[in-house]
C-alpha cells in the first residue's frame, strides 16, 4: 500500500497494455472509494488514464494492490488529463484511450448533443465500466469531458438513457436530467449484490451528474439491464422498456419518472439486450413503432401506451455484425438520430472501438413491405472538401487522398452482368452485377430485383461505413489501414457507372 497527497485536479495512472493486471483499492481513511482493473508495469506506461481528484485536494489517498516496484513513481498529479491523440479517426468518434462500447444517455440539451459511453480508461480490453462522455454541437466534433459515472459500491455502470424532465414529473426541477442506468456487481465492494436499475441526475445541461440514493427498479431477472425512457403523448405517461434475460424484454409506465409499474413482458427472439422503443411515420403518414434491439434486429408494430404489438418477423437493420447496441437520441425535435458502437478490434493504438456515423431513421416502402431505412445525418455534409464530380467513366483515379477521410458517391446504370472494382488504398470492394452483390474484405450484401445501384461509401481509420439502395441497406466494414494516404480509383465495364462524386471530409 502507498500514499498519495493530492494538489491537483487530475490524477494520472500509467497503463501498460499487456501489462501485470491488477485489481486496485483507494482508500480515503478507511473507505473504499474507488476500485478497478488495471495492467500494471515498471516500464514506460503506453498512456495514462485519468480521474478527476478534484474532490480530494489536500487529503491523503492510499492505493492498495499489487504494484509492480517502481510504479508508483510514474503516477502524476496534473492541473489538466493527459492527451493520448496520436492515429485516430477523422470522421468517428474513438476515445482519447481505453476500452469503449455502448453508447449510453444519448440526448440534445440546449443545443449540445451528449454522447456518454461504456468505457474502461484503465486498459484498451473491456473491464470497469464507466460512463464515458463527450460532447459536441454538430453530431461531429465532439469534444471528450470527464468520466461521467464511476463503478461504486453498487457495481459498474452499466448501459441506460438520459431524459429531459421538461415538466419537473420527477420534483427536481424543470428540465432536470435524468440519467437511468444498470448497476452491474462485480468483484470488490458490489460482490454477491445483483444487478438493479439507478437514477441520477444533471441540473447544468448533462456537463456533470449526481448519482441518487434510491433503486429506480429492483432486480427482476438474470442480469437486467439497459433502461430506455421516453414520453407516450398518446396515453399521457413515461415509457421504459427494459431487457431482462434471454430474449425478454418488459414495458413499464410511471406518471413521476420514479415509481414504474410493469405493463408487459415480451420475448422477441432472437432480439437480446439494448432495447429501443420509437414511432416512425410511413411513407403514407401513418405511425408505426420500431422495437429494437442490440444486433440491429427490428421489429414494425403498434404500441398503446401498455402493450408493443408486431406486424412483422424479425427484420435486420445491419447487413454485417460489426455494429452492435445502437441508441436513439432524446430530445432531438423531429429528427430519429440513431449512434451505434462499431466493434472493431484493437489496431495497436491506446484504445479500442469507436462509434459508427450518426444515422436518421426514416421508414420506406419496398415489396417486402415498409422497412427501416438508414442515412447518415445531413450534418455529414458540413466535411466535405475538394469535391470532384465524374461522368460515365470505366477506369479512373478518382483521388489521392493525404491523411484525409473521403466519401464516395457511386450511381450505377442498370446492369444484368459485369463487374465494377472500387480500388480504396489497396482493398478491393467488388460490385458483381452478375450475382446482385457488394463484396468488401470478408463481407458481402445482395442487392438483387434492384433497377439500379448506389452507393454512399465513407473511409476513415478502423471502418469503412457504406450506405446502399437510398439507406435500406447498411454495410459497416472493418479494416486496420495504417495510413490514409494513397490512390482511389475505379474499374468498371462500358457504361457501368453513370456518375461519382468525391470529396476530402475535414
Amino acid at each position: 500500500m502507498f500514499e498519495i497527497i493530492i494538489t491537483k485536479k487530475y490524477l494520472w495512472l500509467p497503463v501498460k497494455n499487456d501489462g501485470q493486471k491488477t485489481f486496485a483499492q483507494v482508500f480515503l481513511g478507511k473507505e473504499i472509494i474507488y476500485e478497478f482493473d488495471i495492467e500494471v508495469s515498471q516500464k514506460k506506461p503506453d498512456f495514462y488514464a485519468a480521474w478527476n481528484v478534484e474532490a480530494y485536494i489536500g487529503k491523503a489517498l492510499k492505493f492498495n494492490g499489487d504494484f509492480p516496484e517502481g510504479w508508483c513513481e510514474q503516477i502524476r498529479n496534473e492541473d489538466t488529463p493527459p492527451e493520448n491523440s496520436a492515429h485516430r479517426p477523422f470522421i468517428h468518434f474513438a476515445p482519447q484511450s481505453g476500452w469503449m462500447n455502448d453508447p449510453n444517455g444519448l440526448i440534445l440539451s440546449d443545443g449540445i448533443y451528449h454522447m456518454y459511453f461504456q468505457h474502461n480508461p484503465f486498459g484498451i480490453r473491456w473491464a470497469n465500466m464507466h460512463w464515458g462522455h463527450a460532447f459536441s454541437k454538430d453530431l461531429l466534433h465532439w469534444k471528450q469531458a470527464d468520466e461521467a459515472l464511476l463503478p461504486d459500491e453498487n457495481g459498474m455502470m452499466f448501459s441506460g438513457c438520459a431524459f429531459l424532465d421538461e415538466k419537473n414529473a420527477a420534483g427536481f426541477g424543470e428540465n432536470s436530467i435524468l440519467y437511468y442506468y444498470t448497476a452491474a456487481p462485480g468483484k470488490g465492494r458490489s460482490s454477491g449484490k445483483k444487478f438493479c436499475q439507478m437514477l441520477a441526475l444533471s441540473s447544468d445541461g448533462g456537463f456533470s451528474l449526481k448519482k441518487l440514493p434510491t433503486t429506480v427498479i429492483e432486480h427482476i431477472a438474470g442480469e437486467n439491464r439497459d433502461p430506455k425512457v421516453f414520453y407516450h403523448k398518446a396515453s399521457n405517461a413515461y415509457i421504459m422498456v427494459l431487457f431482462l434475460d434471454g430474449n425478454d424484454f418488459a414495458i413499464f409506465r410511471s406518471q413521476n419518472l420514479l415509481d414504474w409499474e410493469p405493463t408487459q413482458k415480451l420475448s422477441l427472439p432472437p432480439l437480446w439486450e439494448c432495447p429501443d422503443l420509437f414511432p416512425l411515420k410511413n411513407e403514407k403518414g401513418e405511425e408505426r413503432w420500431i422495437f429494437w434491439a442490440a444486433d440491429g434486429y427490428y421489429f414494425i408494430g403498434d404500441f398503446n401506451g401498455y402493450e408493443f404489438t408486431s406486424r412483422t418477423e424479425k427484420l435486420n437493420a445491419y447487413s454485417t455484425k460489426l455494429a452492435y447496441a445502437a441508441q436513439t437520441y432524446s430530445n432531438t425535435e423531429g429528427r430519429i438520430i440513431s449512434q451505434s458502437w462499431l466493434r472493431t478490434q484493437n489496431h495497436g493504438t491506446n484504445y479500442t472501438g469507436v462509434m459508427a456515423i450518426p444515422v436518421c431513421l426514416s421508414l420506406k416502402n419496398t415489396e417486402n413491405g415498409e422497412r427501416l431505412c438508414l442515412e447518415p445525418v445531413e450534418e455529414m455534409k458540413t466535411l466535405r472538401q475538394n469535391a470532384k464530380f465524374f461522368k460515365n467513366i470505366e477506369n479512373q483515379a478518382l483521388i489521392c487522398l493525404q491523411e484525409t477521410a473521403a466519401e464516395i458517391i457511386l450511381n450505377f446504370n442498370p446492369c444484368n452482368e459485369g463487374i465494377a472494382t472500387l480500388d480504396i488504398l489497396g482493398e478491393k470492394l467488388t460490385i458483381n452485377f452478375s450475382l446482385e452483390e457488394v463484396c468488401f474484405k470478408d463481407e458481402k450484401f445482395s442487392f438483387q430485383n434492384c433497377e439500379s445501384l448506389d452507393l454512399r461509401i465513407y473511409i476513415d481509420y478502423d471502418a469503412v461505413e457504406i450506405f446502399a439502395l437510398g439507406g435500406l441497406i447498411y454495410f459497416p466494414c472493418e479494416w486496420d489501414v495504417k495510413s490514409l494516404t494513397g490512390e482511389i480509383s475505379i474499374d468498371s465495364g462500358e457504361k457501368m457507372l453513370e456518375s461519382a462524386e468525391i470529396y476530402e471530409l475535414r
